[in-house]
């Protein structure tokens, strides 16, 4: 049996991955992409050329993207459309417990080379350490954490999405 508190956590856990899409979802209203076809998995993901404003992700918006649990499809979907302009790391695939989400980080490649703002990597190391005590169950350093790192990147949506979950847990759960 359950107790109350592992309960809450489940229905949290999944509440957090709804999150995550639903703000992704957001930010594509105007083009169905539920009903995109999913690239061929274990192939190395393509980058089309660039759409509009449709930037590559960096690594503070990519980490965000994948610590708030999206569904593999759309994951790959999204990849396709935007990119990355980095090729993750170890250090950064290990991050992710998920076989699923690490294969699919095996197959980024850049789609071009930016520089990023010491902020954005100051707000990645942040954000990356509060995904790590969030799933250690420390949620009051983990929100602390975020809430340092959106002050460093105010703009980053993915990380305010991130972050969300954090805020709604039950007091009772903390320090477990």
């Amino acid at each position: 049996m359950l107790c109350f508190c592992q309960m809450v956590l489940e229905r949290n856990r999944r509440l957090r991955q709804a999150t995550g899409l639903i703000v992704l979802l957001s930010l594509r209203s105007q083009t169905n992409c539920l009903a995109q076809i999913s690239p061929q998995s274990g192939a190395t993901i393509t980058q089309p050329v660039q759409k509009g404003n449709e930037i590559p992700l960096d690594k503070l918006e990519l980490f965000c993207f994948f610590a708030a649990g999206p569904v593999a499809t759309y994951a790959k979907y999204i990849l396709q459309e935007r990119g990355a302009d980095f090729t993750p790391d170890q250090d950064f695939i290990s991050s992710f417990s998920s076989e699923v989400q690490r294969d699919i980080l095996h197959g980024v490649r850049p789609k071009g080379s930016h520089k990023t703002a010491p902020d954005r990597d100051q707000a990645y190391e942040l954000v990356r350490k509060a995904y790590q005590d969030q799933q250690r169950h420390l949620y009051q350093t983990a929100s602390s954490e975020y809430q340092k790192a959106l002050q460093l990147a105010p703009d980053s949506h993915l990380a305010s999405g991130v972050r969300g979950p954090i805020v709604v847990r039950p007091r009772f759960c903390e320090g477990r």
